[in-house]
């Protein structure tokens, strides 16, 4: 049974994946664990940098949205990104009505 997922971006945006070259897809996985730990690092720094817009809570959620999407030991697929990012907007949302003080 062939997949029905779809590259969502690069070069074979939209293909499905079993249409997308065998070399192409190891190359992305290649790149994803090379590049994750500094992604990851550049979002922390995001998130650290607007701390002070932002309530501790939220600063926890946008945190560990982010940790947990880079986890390499974690195997998410597109439907679960989607659930994650919207569970983690949806607490941000709770965090921003329920505590709006900023923290210094």
């Amino acid at each position: 049974m062939k997949s029905e997922f779809k590259l969502t971006h690069g070069i074979y945006k939209g293909k499905p994946v079993h249409n997308v070259p065998t070399e192409y897809l190891e190359f992305l996985i290649n790149q994803m664990e090379h590049d994750k730990p500094e992604i990851m690092k550049e979002l922390e720094s995001r998130t650290l940098a607007a701390g002070g817009d932002l309530c501790w809570m939220e600063q926890i959620v946008q945190v560990g949205k982010a940790t947990l999407l880079a986890n390499p030991a974690i195997s998410i697929d597109a439907s679960t990104q989607s659930k994650v990012t919207a569970a983690a907007e949806s607490l941000a949302q709770y965090a921003k009505a329920k505590a709006p003080v900023k923290h210094e």
